[in-house]
């Protein structure tokens, strides 16, 4: 689900996601979704959660996976959500910590540029 989620996340953003698209992306009902994650929210966190791990595999010459990148740009549109923004904000200092200043702005640029097409 977590990789479901992240593509969902990724396309269409925390407040455009639907767990029901999520659910048949990662091909299991609906309530499988909510047995896993108590909300819509919960899973959306874990996915962004998933992203230092995988900024952490980069080398230092690599950039997100187009995915990824996407989720990224994504949860940086939902950081001033009221119910996401302190976790959120929290993650994403660490993501840009964790890959520089330089290499977050390029995974924005790129996420953007990837949504515009």
């Amino acid at each position: 689900m977590i990789i479901a989620g992240t593509i969902e996340f990724g396309l269409h953003g925390y407040a455009g996601a639907q767990t029901s698209a999520i659910a048949v992306r990662a091909g299991v009902s609906q309530p499988n979704v909510y047995a896993n994650f108590a909300s819509k929210r919960e899973l959306f966190l874990a996915c962004v959660g998933e992203l230092p791990l995988v900024v952490k595999q980069l080398t230092p010459s690599e950039q997100l996976e187009e995915q990824h990148a996407l989720l990224l740009f994504q949860a940086v549109a939902a950081v001033r959500e009221p119910a996401l923004s302190p976790e959120l904000g929290e993650l994403l200092h660490e993501l840009r910590s964790n890959l520089g200043a330089a290499r977050f702005s390029d995974a924005l640029s790129g996420a953007a540029a990837i949504l515009l097409r």
